[in-house]
């Protein structure tokens, strides 16, 4: 089993999206590309490859993450918790 970084010119991208798409509710999704750019440094995407084949991802928030004003996170991801309303 290997993880990759992926980025917008993965390979496995394609992957990615369909499994991205299936884990998740319309409503609870937002746009893939978001995902690579709305928290910039921060964030890093890895797919699971075993013997050449996509088997997974997970999106990671690095430490740096959690110096970010949890307002301007919540606004980022169009989610506004309610003691923040």
């Amino acid at each position: 089993m290997q993880a990759l970084t992926i980025d917008a010119t993965s390979p496995y991208l394609p992957a990615l999206r369909s499994l991205y798409e299936r884990s998740f509710p319309a409503n609870e999704r937002r746009e893939l590309k978001d995902l690579f750019t709305v928290f910039g440094s921060a964030h890093e995407m890895l797919a699971f490859v075993h013997e050449g084949r996509f088997a997974g991802f997970v999106s990671l928030l690095r430490p740096t993450f959690s110096i970010w004003p949890w307002r301007t996170i919540c606004a980022a991801v169009g989610w506004v918790p309610k003691r923040f309303a």
